[in-house]
């Protein structure tokens, strides 16, 4: 009996940190999904907690992870969002105000992803949208677009040119 109460005490669980991020569409989904594939492992480091706001502007996505976070507690929370629309001064600071670090894709996530693999150019968020489907042959919400073109040794690459990527990065704890 006195032995079975020994083993128990000797098992120690560590807590894992626990972050909650939210994208703004399909898009930033697929790419959350993607990037929690490459940088996390099994049951170590970070737990990365992923939701879709399912677009409507930035406002949106940040009410989404007020309401998400409220659910949970989470050690850190996060939003995905482009800048094209609804990214007010009164957006940013009620995520300031819940703590909710925001990763801005300026004008869009396709902006920032053809900037990776160098075809990043100054155009509008269509504009964007098209040129990505142009070089890639599909929509960025699909996610075998970023399986083939934007493996690990890539993003690595490319994380200390491209500023949005090294701060979602971060996020991830990597």
């Amino acid at each position: 009996m006195a032995r079975r109460k020994e083993a128990a005490r000797a098992v120690r669980r560590a807590v894992r940190r626990t972050a909650l991020v939210v994208g703004e569409g399909d898009t930033e989904e697929a790419l959350l999904l993607h990037l929690r594939r490459l940088y996390t492992h099994g049951a170590q480091g970070l737990r990365i907690s992923i939701k879709n706001a399912r677009g409507k502007g930035a406002g949106h996505v940040v009410d989404c992870a007020i309401r998400a976070g409220a659910h949970a507690a989470y050690d850190h929370c996060a939003a995905l969002l482009d800048t094209d629309e609804g990214w007010t001064p009164a957006v940013r600071r009620r995520a300031a105000a819940r703590s909710i670090q925001v990763v801005e894709s300026d004008p869009c996530c396709e902006a920032w992803l053809l900037e990776i693999v160098g075809r990043g150019a100054e155009r509008r968020s269509a504009e964007h949208k098209r040129e990505f489907e142009r070089v890639f042959g599909t929509s960025a919400h699909e996610p075998r677009v970023f399986t083939m073109h934007f493996q690990r040794e890539v993003l690595d690459a490319a994380r200390s040119r491209v500023a949005t990527l090294d701060q979602l990065l971060t996020v991830f704890g990597v």
